[in-house]
Parts: C-alpha cells; sequence; structure tokens
C-alpha cells in the first residue's frame, strides 16, 4: 500500500505556459496547487493552456423528481496541449493514506485520519463532465477525436508498492516528479491515447475547443434601466431645484458659492 508521504522541493524558471485565469502562480492559496502550478507553468510549452481551478455546472436527472438537478465540481487543472490533448489533473496535497482494507483513501492530520474522496474518482468525473460539454458543443454529441485523459498529483508524497484499484503508474504523480512534470503530462496523455497517432488540433479546431470551454459571456446595459434611471435623476434633480427655489423665496440675502 502507499507509504507516507515526504516532501520535495522545486525550482522555477521563467514562466512559459499560459495560465487561466491570468495570475501570478505565486498568488494561488494553497502550497500544493502553487507547487504543480508552477511546475506546469515552467515546464510546458508556451502554446499549452493551463485553467485552474475549472468549475462545472450540469443538470442531471433527479430520479426522485424527475426533473433536473444541477450537479457541481472542479477541476484543479485543466490543461489543453494541443498536439497531445486535454488532460485534467487533480491535486491531493498533504500526507494521503490509501487503507487497502477499507479501500478508502484518507489525510494525515496530527490526531486522525481524515477520509477524502477518492482522487482518481473525482478527477474521472470531472474529465467526463467537461468532455461532454466539448463534445455536445463542438462536435455534435460525438466521441472528441482528440485524446483525453486525466492524472493525480501527490506533491507531498512519495508512494510505493501496488497501486489501488483504478489507478495506473503513468497518471500517478509525485513529488519526485515536479522537475518533470513536461514529461509526465505528456506520458499521461498517450497512455489515454485511442489511435496510433495523435490527433493535433487544427487552429479553427483549438479556438472552438477553447470556447466550449471558456465561453463569451457577454453582459449589456439593457436599455430601459438605463432610462429608469436617467428619469430617476431627473426627478431628484427637480426636487432638489424646487427645494432651492422654496429657500431663495423664503430669504432675501443667500451667499452661493460654485
Amino acid at each position: 500500500h502507499f507509504d507516507p508521504c515526504k516532501r520535495a522541493v522545486t525550482g522555477k524558471g521563467i514562466p512559459m505556459a499560459k495560465v487561466v485565469p491570468k495570475m501570478d502562480v505565486d498568488e494561488i492559496e494553497l502550497k500544493p496547487e502553487r507547487d504543480v502550478a508552477a511546475a506546469l507553468v515552467d515546464q510546458l510549452p508556451n502554446n499549452v493552456v493551463v485553467l485552474h481551478s475549472y468549475p462545472w455546472l450540469k443538470p442531471d436527472r433527479n430520479d426522485r423528481t424527475g426533473n433536473a438537478t444541477l450537479r457541481e465540481g472542479e477541476a484543479d487543472f485543466l490543461i489543453i496541449w494541443p498536439e497531445h490533448g486535454i488532460l485534467v489533473l487533480e491535486v491531493k496535497g498533504g500526507t494521503i493514506k490509501y487503507k487497502p482494507d477499507e479501500r478508502g483513501w484518507f489525510r494525515e492530520l496530527p490526531k486522525y485520519d481524515k477520509p477524502i474522496k477518492d482522487p482518481f474518482e473525482q478527477a474521472r468525473k470531472n474529465l467526463h463532465r467537461i468532455k461532454d460539454s466539448v463534445s455536445d458543443k463542438v462536435y455534435g454529441g460525438d466521441n472528441p477525436p482528440f485524446t483525453y485523459g486525466y492524472a493525480v498529483v501527490f506533491p507531498d508524497c512519495i508512494y510505493s508498492g501496488e497501486l489501488p484499484p483504478g489507478a495506473d503508474a503513468s497518471i500517478t504523480m509525485s513529488s519526485l516528479d515536479l522537475k518533470s512534470m513536461d514529461e509526465k503530462i505528456g506520458r499521461a496523455l498517450r497512455s489515454w491515447s485511442r489511435s496510433a497517432n495523435s490527433h493535433v488540433f487544427s487552429k479553427d479546431e483549438l479556438v472552438k475547443v477553447e470556447r466550449a470551454i471558456l465561453p463569451a459571456f457577454n453582459i449589456l446595459p439593457a436599455l430601459y434601466r438605463t432610462i429608469e434611471e436617467q428619469e430617476e435623476k431627473l426627478v431628484r434633480l427637480t426636487d432638489a431645484q424646487a427645494t432651492l427655489l422654496t429657500f431663495l423665496g423664503e430669504n432675501k440675502r443667500a451667499a452661493i458659492e460654485l
């Protein structure tokens, strides 16, 4: 089973990959995610887009009510690599344990082990929600032709022993891998490839996929609300003028300062 974790430290170079939202990775609050983000930005090519904390919200049929119920989730990192595909990367920081007798995942705290969600299952669900959205918006509901997959990184841990069910060495990364994330991300995507040759995004296709993932959302001023606001200002101005005229009518002398 997985051994207790051991901390590793990485260096930082010149940023290359693009981060969305645009930020300094040093501003990321959680250190495990901050370290992973720094490794991704430093090592991946400059045509790679790295989305941090990518949220999704999708209606699912509720068998109890028969209505659609919103389900929410968040991918720690969503990586778009035009020559290789799309990868969801789940980050599990801290001292993580897997207990085979319980088939459960835990985070080690000072006084007890706290149960956590299966990180591989989390990554899988996030991937398929995102993939389905891209499929519907770009490919008419068909499976996308590009490679898509997921991986999990334990930035504060090393591991030994056989991997748990639902995991594979090609999609499992540890603190030792933070210095070679370009190689590890590429390997993970190749392991998910469903064809002999990787599908490379055309320029037009890449724009459509990125727009499906990051849709254009325009908020325009409502004309009737603008008119209402102007009318309210006009009424307030008229009231103020009436008050001033009343004051001037009641006072023979007044000092007016501009």
